[in-house]
């Protein structure tokens, strides 16, 4: 009874809490994308994760969000820059310098995809 009320709790907590950070990203965001052309089938078009353990424990839970707050809180494995690749951070900063509420997906049509050349590592 304890750890289903603790369970409870901490998913109405971290809905609460996730309800209320505007710019991160969202289903409708991975929409967004997909609607205009862009590849975006899951978190890691933009993410360094994939949505695969979201969606795996959220039906094996009964819970129907897919905000990663509703079962991580405000404890997210990952932080800043570490939640996003390449693409993801490019969003973030263009969030920042153009000073928007929120990422817009037709931004991506300026984004330069990573060449195999970009992910080799420096010479030394």
């Amino acid at each position: 009874m304890r750890t289903t009320t603790l369970f409870i709790l901490a998913v109405v907590v971290g809905a609460v809490f996730g309800s209320w950070r505007p710019g991160w990203a969202t289903v409708g965001m991975q929409e967004e994308a997909k609607g205009l052309g862009y590849p975006s089938e899951d978190c890691d078009y933009c993410h360094t994760f994939s949505g695969d353990h979201m969606r795996e424990r959220a039906e094996e839970l009964g819970i129907t969000s897919r905000n990663c707050y509703v079962c991580h809180g405000a404890k997210l494995p990952l932080a800043g820059f570490e939640l996003y690749n390449r693409r993801g951070r490019y969003l973030v900063d263009e969030k920042a310098r153009r000073e928007a509420e929120r990422a817009d997906m037709s931004w991506l049509a300026d984004y330069v995809e990573e060449t195999e050349e970009d992910q080799k590592p420096p010479p030394r």
